[in-house]
């Protein structure tokens, strides 16, 4: 990545959580000059957090309620894991003011049908609905969800035309770097951009759809219940922004803006604030992001992996489970597939936040209760 030919001339930034990814690192932050990069963004654009804060005192939910009421309540409402719904939901679920046909790589992909089938499910992997404890003892309510395979159809159809313009042009960015790249000025750009925004709507509003349908669990249980303090960040994504004098194309790829929540004009409720969560049996945190030049306003966007998947699936069962038994974490770990994403396989959150203690200051600190994985 430090030898492409457009890249700022500061170079690139690695955010502590930083691990291995298909062609560009997860947790890398690559401004370009006049240049977007499919790869730096890859294929879940839109990826995110969303995070909201209630008046339930967890103290009040009994596990019985926890297990057989809200966490199966929320099931029977939202998709989890990597299925979708056999019947479309709403269309008014759906970004507004989007012309879906003028979106090629969607449009000519089945894309209205996945956008309609996929909205308010969570998708598999590391994406998750966590239900959390703040140091107040009030619960607060967690989700990390994608574009789910909207981007992805985005990401082949775009890595495929900058490779075949890249080629045609003979460009110093050959195919063994695995970063063909769509140069500012051609139709393609723009296009890219375009529809890689709509999957960041299309995310958003997926997550705040979750959110709601897991409030009218909530409102079943506790009718009193108030809900406040939403925030909404996304964590894959290319944007223009102005650094060290220049205009730049900043990729994230799993890695957040410190300079802002939300997205302009909706979902902005706190400046600066950042959301980065832990694994299900550490803490996860809300921070305040801090400026910070040589990493181009950026922070971690997780604790990160230690271990690869295929690694993670050799350990030891038992030992796994019993920890979060013994932390009193509701969760769905039965076989060794589910070892995935175990508090063993990630990085240690504190050590994380401790590296990048010049890009955030946290301010609330959020223990799991139960959380649900594909």
């Amino acid at each position: 990545m430090a030898k492409l030919p457009f890249l700022s001339d500061m170079g690139i930034s690695l955010m502590p959580d930083a691990h291995a990814g298909s062609g560009v690192p997860i947790g890398t932050v690559l401004p370009c000059k006049k240049a977007v990069i499919p790869t730096a963004v890859g294929n879940d654009a839109g990826c995110g957090m969303r995070a909201m804060k209630t008046n339930i005192r967890v103290e009040e939910i009994s596990q019985e309620v926890l297990k057989k009421v809200i966490m199966r309540g929320i099931r029977k409402r939202i998709m989890i894991g990597d299925m979708v719904w056999k019947e479309p939901q709403p269309e008014n679920l759906l970004p507004h003011g989007w012309d879906f046909d003028s979106l090629p790589a969607l449009s000519a992909n089945k894309g209205w049908k996945l956008a309609t089938r996929s909205m308010a499910s969570q998708g598999g992997g590391n994406h998750f609905e966590e239900l959390q404890k703040d140091e107040d003892g009030f619960l607060w309510v967690m989700i990390h969800s994608g574009s789910r395979g909207l981007g992805g159809r985005v990401y082949m159809y775009y890595n495929q035309l900058a490779k075949n313009l890249n080629a045609r042009y003979h460009s110093k960015v050959t195919e063994d770097m695995y970063l063909p790249f769509l140069p500012k000025g051609t139709p393609e750009f723009d296009s890219y951009l375009r529809e890689m925004q709509y999957c960041l709507e299309w995310a958003r509003c997926n997550r705040q759809e979750m959110m709601n349908r897991t409030k009218e669990v909530l409102l079943e249980v506790f009718s009193d219940a108030n809900f406040h303090e939403e925030i909404d960040i996304h964590h894959n994504y290319v944007a223009l922004e102005r650094h060290f004098g220049e205009e730049l194309y900043v990729h994230r790829k799993g890695a957040v803006c410190t300079g802002q929540s939300g997205f302009d004009g909706s979902d902005i409720f706190w400046e600066n604030t950042v959301i980065i969560p832990g694994s299900m049996g550490t803490a996860s945190y809300i921070c305040e992001g801090l400026p910070n030049v040589d990493a181009f306003n950026s922070c971690s966007h997780g604790a990160g992996r230690a271990l690869s998947r295929t690694e993670a699936r050799q350990l030891d069962i038992k030992a796994e489970v019993e920890k979060l038994d013994n932390l009193g974490v509701v969760h769905g770990i039965r076989n060794k597939q589910d070892l995935e994403e175990c508090p063993s396989a990630y990085k240690d959150i504190y050590q994380v936040l401790q590296d990048e203690s010049d890009l955030v200051k946290p301010i609330v600190k959020l223990t799991p209760i139960a959380v649900l994985k594909g």
